[in-house]
């Protein structure tokens, strides 16, 4: 059963639409990535959940519940949402300790002293920042300050989480620390999550699902297996991962392979999900780590192309090449010689997009 439904969501300033007919249900439990660009609306859609922004139309409902609906004449203000949520700048109170700043919340919602007592150090003992009560925002490292705002968050025990980038602050080893915490305390509350990123690592690595985002469009909802190995439309395949694209021709075709005329005179088989026409104009995509320099069981197509440059990107070789004037990428754990090389690809690792 669904505990959060956004239902028809649009979102205008003026003349411009910023959200674009939104629908989209999570359920109790779930932790969901809103994933796009900047500008393509995640946060808006993250502020209209949380009560900061109202929707130009379409409802959002929390079990049941109507939070928002403007044919209605219904809008739930902010604080009675009971909803937590964690920005990118943390927003502590520098004047404040960390018990000060846990304790705010809790004041404003009437706890008595003993429980707020017992729930701050709970609280801080779940982020791993027992015994920093007394400090100051200004005296903690940043990784301590993310998790202190998102401690402030958690401590009055709201429904839902909502988290608006809040590791971008943080460096690249701490990132990669905070996201294996961050979903172990989700987990361990197994409270619904709703986090805002650019990062497709990010999403990647903590979402149960996650929804990807452009221009105030959803373009793909699903796993972070579906979302990678079967990307919707181009924009999906080339923002999460990378891929490279090039036209084709189909040749003849069968009811789940293709045999494709690619630049250069070349043809390869793949394996397709739907139906396509001889002569059909269509997009090839191809993720770099699925080219190979070295052929071997399951790689039956190969591409001849010309590599221009290896590149050492640390844990590998990236290949740059050209396949009949365009560029193209792959990966490999060693250098090639420049010059004219082949590339091997196995049928069901490309996938197929209209021309």
């Amino acid at each position: 059963m669904a505990e959060l439904v956004l239902s028809g969501i649009t979102k205008s300033y003026g003349n411009v639409s910023v959200i674009k007919g939104l629908d989209l249900s999570i359920s109790k439990g779930e932790f969901v990535s809103l994933l796009g660009s900047s500008g393509c609306g995640k946060s808006t859609t993250l502020a209209m959940i949380a009560g900061l922004e109202a929707p130009s139309s379409g409802k959002i409902l929390f079990r049941d519940k109507p939070l928002a609906s403007p044919v209605d004449n219904i809008f739930v203000e902010p604080e009675d949402r009971q909803f937590g949520v964690v920005f990118q700048s943390y927003a502590l109170w520098p004047h404040m300790t960390v018990e000060q700043n846990l304790a705010f919340p809790l004041k404003i919602r009437r706890i008595a002293p003993e429980e707020r007592s017992r729930r701050i150090a709970e609280t801080l003992e779940l982020v791993g920042l027992s015994g920093l009560e007394k400090r100051y925002p200004g005296q903690l490292s940043g990784g301590q300050q993310q998790r202190v705002g998102l401690a402030r968050a958690l401590v009055y025990r709201p429904q839902l989480l909502l988290l608006d980038e809040p590791l971008s602050n943080l460096d690249a080893l701490l990132r990669e620390q905070a996201r294996v915490w961050l979903k172990e305390i989700q987990l361990r509350l197994g409270i619904t999550t709703i986090y805002v990123t650019h990062d497709q690592t990010e999403a990647l690595s903590l979402s149960d699902r996650i929804v990807v985002m452009k221009n105030g469009v959803v373009e793909q909802v699903g796993s972070p297996t579906e979302i990678y190995e079967r990307p919707a439309t181009p924009f999906v395949a080339e923002f999460v991962g990378s891929s490279n694209f090039f036209p084709a021709t189909v040749a003849d075709a069968a009811a789940d392979s293709a045999r494709l005329e690619l630049p250069g005179g070349q043809t390869a088989v793949v394996q397709i999900a739907g139906s396509l026409a001889a002569g059909q104009k269509i997009r090839l995509s191809l993720r770099p780590e699925r080219l190979k320099a070295e052929q071997t069981p399951g790689l039956s197509n190969a591409l001849k192309v010309t590599l221009k440059r290896n590149v050492y990107v640390g844990e590998r070789f990236s290949y740059e090449c050209e396949l009949d004037g365009q560029s193209l990428q792959a990966f490999g754990d060693h250098p090639l010689p420049e010059g004219a090389v082949e590339l091997y690809f196995s049928p069901s690792s490309a996938t197929i997009f209209a021309a």
